[in-house]
């Protein structure tokens, strides 16, 4: 059995046994198969899909951004240890903010770019993030008005972007 499909000027000649591809378009993936009344199913499958293209763009903008953050963060305090009395010290001391603006800046790209459903997500991520936060800190103040030991800031921002990673997952999962 053989036959002569043409999809998008894609030309497929199936056999029970294989499909020859003929012009097939760069990125998709193609599927046959015969049913039990030996009529040919067809599936042709995006291979690499926008969403996969933003989501690599942004994980090259972000760990590069990261990579930043964390070379400076190391330089930094090498640096700072050096120069006790100085003032470049205070300078020197908030250079690994700069990459931490850049992964900002790459997460609303990658915003920008995803699409509705992502972006919702995203947003009920964030919000459910910036909630539980705020809710945390609160809560941490409030137990230091009765003796809780202090936490220093650096801490929030970390635990902001942990909780918008797990919130990430709940819906995702909620939506898939």
């Amino acid at each position: 059995m053989e036959a002569v499909i043409e999809v998008d000027q894609t030309k497929w000649t199936i056999t029970r046994q294989r499909a020859l591809v003929s012009n097939r378009p760069h990125g998709l993936r193609t599927r046959f198969w015969f049913n039990e009344h030996s009529q040919i199913s067809l599936a042709v499958i995006k291979e690499e899909t926008t969403m996969n293209k933003v989501m690599k763009q942004y994980t090259r903008e972000f760990l590069l951004a990261m990579g930043l953050y964390a070379i400076l963060v190391f330089g930094t305090s090498y640096i700072i240890h050096q120069m006790e009395n100085s003032i470049w010290r205070y300078p020197i001391a908030i250079l690994p903010v700069l990459p931490m603006i850049l992964g900002v800046v790459a997460y609303l790209r990658l915003l920008n770019r995803i699409d509705e459903l992502q972006q919702k997500i995203h947003l009920n991520a964030i919000s459910l993030a910036a909630g539980a936060t705020g809710i945390i800190t609160f809560t941490i103040g409030f137990l230091q008005t009765v003796g809780f030991p202090d936490l220093s800031w650096i801490f929030i921002f970390p635990l902001l972007i942990a909780l918008w990673g797990i919130s990430i997952l709940i819906f995702t999962l909620r939506y898939s």
